[in-house]
């Protein structure tokens, strides 16, 4: 062990850790440290020592609780400390407000960017909608809401915070009362047990306007923007069996509601059910706790559970036989790494809260301080990586032969091996029951492969997924896909270059597909564009294609460029199309009367909307046209000569630059003469 000043001066450090960890909560140590001839090169200058920095077993803790006690002719120092990364997270703050819904890699980028940590995503999880995060919070405890959200437990290792659905191991270990572990004791806490859960899911976290009806604007209007899960969920109470969950307890000790699980990513009825049958399971906290012998001292290979670890308890006298987990771990250590003692807490994973597993918030703003026990010769390597290092540099092993091959033991906790044999090499963290690490001439298995550069070169099969679940390729059948929350973001001059026709992208519902097909024009030499939707998939040559189509003058056998529009009704419109717009609207097709009538008109002049053709300054060199109305012809003739006709012809007005004339029972009258007349 080693204890470094404000300074970075570092120092032997004898005396006895009393040592406590949590699973998802604090990790600290407590310690008095004697005026021994080792510890006396820094307690003679008598310095207060908060704030510094106790290493152990390749760990940082900082020292934030520190009393003097005169001890015969000289003096001790009681000590607390707590993990180095939770007091750096808890002494630094996000300012801004967040309201957003978040990946994974997006809520803790929040939280490790910018700090001398790093995270490793062993696990993935769905993302999560979130509101009010930030604003003046520390970084520890929005790790902790996340922890909390995703469902994440978390194993730290030297600067690097390792995300698991659940750490640990099936080790099939037995704790037994009188040969292993005594002083067991039972403990159960009934005081939020429920026995009635209602479920919500499959929802959308936050309003779009562009999609709200009336109903929803008014929705979101009373929720403040959000949605309201219990009426807009399509997963709740009333739309699928067994929701609400009750709990067969509920017919002897009543209805005992619970917290109602809503979750909008959920869409299977039956993982929701079991969501809901887990807070009905879990709400009945039932924990062990035991002192455990180390049997390492008398042959066996397991030393005892680490934190996460799934074993056996058993006590013949409280009828007790069953597989349980380790939530928490207090152990006592010398200066020479020797466990003097140690004792397990045994319980399911909510069962942390109940045993202080809050992660420490009361540690007040401190100096930064400069990280590592010595300078190390690698700064190039990334945070993960060095942590890696660390861990190899820092280990005492022992290497022993059998049979199997060659194992190298760690000699502190011989749960970690590594078996080397002609058939591979395999790493585990259980004694050699399971294999956390193996590599084979098949293959090699690992929970996480965290740095370094792979060559993909090799990779021809299985699938890739993304940490966060929302992206995964499939390369053994060729496909692609974006689940929630995937984006792809292009910058600058990026590009996506098709090299042969018929490449489409598309979106298929309810027997409708809309696509944008990048095709062989009419020469099938050249590129063609397709934009449209249609009744029978990506296709643009049936009757139900409504679209565009276009192709460049070189493909076209007259060369011209050419752009089609198709539907049988097009509007031309501003402002999303709102009725009190004006707009104008092209018919192709009279569906109705079932005529070879053509239309363009404009819409909605009862808003008051004038529509012209043409206008002063750009005006129509000719409108050809047979008829205005059911009862008025134009007629345009040479020499800019036009006349307004009745539809027999017979009666109307010629006009032209030179004169007026009135045509009446289809003859010709001059106005100027019949109003020279009139004057006469």
């Amino acid at each position: 062990m080693f204890i470094k000043d404000l300074e970075g001066n570092e120092y032997f450090l004898d005396g006895v850790i009393k040592h406590e960890q949590e699973l998802n909560g604090d990790e600290r140590i407590d310690m008095d440290i004697s005026y021994t001839e080792r510890n006396a090169e820094f307690l003679s200058k008598q310095q207060d020592l908060s704030m510094w920095i106790i290493i152990f077993e390749n760990k940082e803790y900082r020292i934030i609780s520190c009393n003097q006690t005169g001890y015969g002719d000289k003096y001790k120092v009681s000590v607390t400390g707590i993990l180095y990364i939770l007091d750096w997270l808890n002494t630094h703050r996000v300012e801004e407000r967040i309201d957003a819904s978040l990946t994974v890699k997006e809520a803790f980028d929040l939280v490790f960017n910018d700090t001398p940590f790093t995270y490793v995503i062993v696990n993935s999880a769905y993302s999560e909608r979130f509101e009010g995060l930030g604003e003046s919070e520390t970084k520890l405890e929005m790790f902790k809401t996340f922890i909390e959200r995703y469902e994440y437990e978390f194993k730290i290792v030297d600067k690097v915070v390792y995300l698991y659905s659940k750490i640990g191991n099936d080790t099939n270990f037995e704790y037994r009362y009188k040969v292993n572990a005594d002083n067991i004791t039972k403990e159960v806490d009934a005081s939020e047990m429920w026995t009635y859960v209602r479920g919500y899911a499959d929802y959308r976290e936050d309003s779009n306007p562009e999609e709200e009806t009336e109903a929803s604007v008014e929705l979101a209007d009373d929720t403040s923007g959000d949605i309201d899960p219990t009426k807009e969920a399509k997963l709740r109470p009333g739309t699928m069996a067994g929701n609400p969950y009750i709990s067969p307890l509920a017919k002897i000790i009543g209805v005992r509601e619970g917290p109602s699980v809503r979750n909008a990513n959920i869409k299977d009825p039956e993982l929701l059910k079991k969501k809901m049958k887990q807070v009905v399971d879990e709400s009945v906290k039932i924990s062990f706790s035991a002192d455990i012998h180390d049997m390492s001292q008398v042959g066996y290979d397991y030393q005892h559970a680490v934190m996460g670890d799934r074993v056996f308890l058993v006590d013949e006298r409280i009828g007790l036989n069953q597989e349980i987990r380790v939530i928490k771990i207090d152990r006592e250590v010398n200066h020479l790494g020797v466990l003097l003692k140690i004792e397990i807490t045994f319980g399911t994973s909510n069962l942390s809260d109940t045993y202080s597993s809050n992660i420490n918030t009361a540690v007040k703003d401190i100096q930064d301080l400069k990280e590592g026990k010595i300078p190390l010769p690698f700064p190039a390597l990334d945070i993960r990586a060095q942590s890696m290092v660390k861990v190899l540099e820092n280990t005492n092993s022992e290497l022993t032969f059998d049979s199997n091959g060659v194992h190298a033991v760690d000699k502190t906790n011989k749960n970690n091996l590594v078996t080397l044999n002609s058939s591979g090499l395999m790493l585990s963290t259980d004694g050699g029951r399971t294999a956390k690490t193996a590599l084979t001439a098949e293959g090699i298995v690992a929970d996480a492969i965290t740095t370094g550069t792979m060559l993909a070169d090799r990779i021809q099969g299985g699938i890739l997924a993304s940490n966060s679940g929302s992206m995964e390729w499939d390369l053994n059948n060729n496909r692609f896909d974006y689940k929630a929350d995937a984006i792809t973001n292009y910058y600058g001059n990026s590009k996506i270059e098709f090299h042969t026709g018929a490449n489409s992208l598309f979106l298929t519902l309810n027997g409708t597909t809309s696509f944008l097909n990048f095709m062989t024009a009419m020469d099938s030499k050249h590129s063609a564009v397709v934009l449209g939707t249609s009744e029978k998939g990506i296709s643009a040559g049936g009757s139900d294609f409504v679209g565009i189509k276009a192709q460049t003058a070189k493909a076209t056998p007259l060369g011209i460029s050419q752009a089609e529009l198709f539907g049988e009704r097009i509007i031309f419109d501003g402002d999303g199309g709102e009725r009190s717009t004006g707009s104008w609207m092209l018919e192709t097709n009279d569906t109705k009367e079932k005529t070879k009538v053509r239309r363009f008109f404009g819409v909605n002049t009862d808003e008051g909307y004038k529509y012209e053709l043409g206008t002063i300054s750009n005006r129509f060199n000719t409108v050809w046209t047979k008829t205005i109305n059911d009862n008025i012809r134009i007629v345009n003739y040479p020499n800019d000569i036009g006349v307004i006709l009745s539809p027999n012809l017979k009666n109307g007005v010629k006009f032209s630059n030179d004169g007026l004339e009135l045509i009446y029972n289809g003859a010709n009258y001059d106005v100027g003469k019949l109003i020279e007349k009139i004057n006469s």
